[in-house]
């Protein structure tokens, strides 16, 4: 009996996978039954193939495939150095932890505050809570939907000590003012590009201005790994700091004192070992860390969805550029989205709010959306602090966060993603603007 040999077993399960997806792409979409999501995975043959591959390979934990996929997204980005992690959570809290560590030259302290946007999601403020750090909230723009930097300076004290700027929806924070404030003040900068990653700002990509960027590959953003995040540096010592936390804090073989750790190295390790001796490194915990990683084979999918991350942008921003052309003339009902002034936002979604006065309500037109099948979200937590999680946390509040409540009760979006084509875009706008019509004053 004949016995196929590896490489032949390996051409076998690629072949097969190649079908798999070619049966799948017969399915017909049905409008009015079959739902249009917000977001989702787009995938094909040659994600499932490469894990597969890296699977028969051997190796689960992270490697080789993990490694490159940090390096060609840092040459995607711009930036020096970038440090994988299992989620956009992990990518947050680390990137907050990584400030308060005793080897930097000025790092913060248990009570310190974090400057962020009222509008938010859950993960940047519990990464702040978590690494005991005290939240110092602004208001919205509305139409841009991040945070109000006419309100930054204003609101900072001798307790301020990082802004954590959440480019939310994909839009971009106005990051020319944030970084001169940051500068003015001495206060670091951490970008949340979890909903964001291609967005650029002023010809660079987000995630290479401030101190940190951290990045979500969630299946429902621009790329994904299934799960997991990264988080970008051009600092050094911080792309050290970054994968020993990630490690459960374990050192590290430096690129400059090997194993020896000295004091005098240029990454600053401030060690001092005391009657350990030369321990063995992989027992060896210079920080309280984490354990946050991918493994290979989510390195492996990652490799094959970064080539395509450039294109699904272009089709996000299309989607989104022709959604709202449609809607300019209903714009006395809805505030329509903007970018900021010299960025290209990789949008994540079309956020949407109802003026006063429209003639309906968000129930009114999110009903429709049920009804015609078309996947809709609130914006997030709306004002985090109406959410029962972070009510009665200890903060503090600049101004009254008038466009945050407003996004609480007047606000949606629905989705641009590179799953919507051109047909499914057009019954979108026609169900949008039929209702709209319908309404008008």
């Amino acid at each position: 009996m004949y016995m196929m040999d590896e490489a032949e077993i390996r051409n076998k399960i690629s072949s097969l996978v190649r079908d798999f997806f070619e049966l799948k792409k017969s399915k017909k979409f049905t409008f009015g039954k079959d739902l249009i999501q917000y977001s989702g995975d787009v995938k094909d043959e040659n994600e499932i193939d490469a894990s597969i591959q890296t699977l028969l390979d051997g190796r689960l934990a992270a490697g080789k495939q993990v490694e490159s996929f940090e390096n060609e997204f840092a040459d995607y980005l711009g930036a020096r150095h970038c440090v994988a992690v299992g989620s956009g959570t992990a990518a947050d809290l680390i990137s907050l932890n990584a400030l308060q560590n005793e080897h930097l030259e000025n790092p913060m302290r248990k009570g310190d505050e974090v400057l962020t946007c009222a509008l938010n999601f859950a993960t940047p403020m519990s990464s702040i809570l978590f690494n005991g750090y005290k939240p110092a909230l602004v208001d919205t723009t509305l139409g841009k939907y991040t945070m109000d930097v006419d309100d930054i300076e204003a609101s900072i004290t001798e307790n301020t000590k990082a802004i954590l700027a959440v480019h939310l929806f994909g839009n971009v924070c106005n990051l020319d003012k944030i970084m001169k404030i940051a500068k003015k003040h001495g206060l670091y900068v951490i970008e949340d590009c979890c909903d964001s990653a291609g967005s650029m700002y002023d010809g660079k990509m987000i995630g290479t201005f401030g101190d940190m960027g951290t990045f979500s590959f969630y299946p429902a953003h621009q790329m994904t790994t299934m799960e997991g995040g990264m988080i970008s540096t051009n600092n050094e010592n911080m792309n050290y700091l970054l994968r020993s936390l990630r490690m459960w804090g374990r050192a590290l073989p430096c690129p400059y004192c090997g194993d020896d750790m000295g004091k005098s190295c240029k990454l600053r390790h401030n060690l001092n070992i005391g009657n350990i001796g030369r321990y063995d490194l992989a027992y060896l915990f210079i920080n309280q860390g984490h354990n946050s990683k991918l493994v290979e084979v989510q390195g492996a999918f990652g490799r094959e969805q970064l080539k395509k991350l450039p294109n699904f942008n272009e089709i996000r921003r299309d989607n989104f550029r022709e959604t709202v052309k449609a809607l300019r003339p209903y714009e006395d009902q809805l505030i329509l989205p903007e970018a900021e002034k010299n960025s290209d936002p990789a949008w994540y979604s079309i956020p949407l709010t109802i003026r006063d006065g429209a003639g309906f309500n968000r129930e009114d037109i999110t009903n429709m959306l049920k009804e015609a099948k078309i996947e809709f979200r609130y914006l997030f937590t709306g004002n985090i602090l109406d959410q029962p999680a972070f009510r009665n946390i200890e903060k503090r509040i600049h101004g009254d966060l008038t466009n945050a409540n407003k996004t609480t009760t007047d606000s949606f979006f629905i989705g641009c993603y590179q799953g919507i084509n051109p047909d499914m875009r057009e019954y979108i706008i026609e169900k949008m603007v039929g209702f709209l019509e319908k309404h008008k004053n």
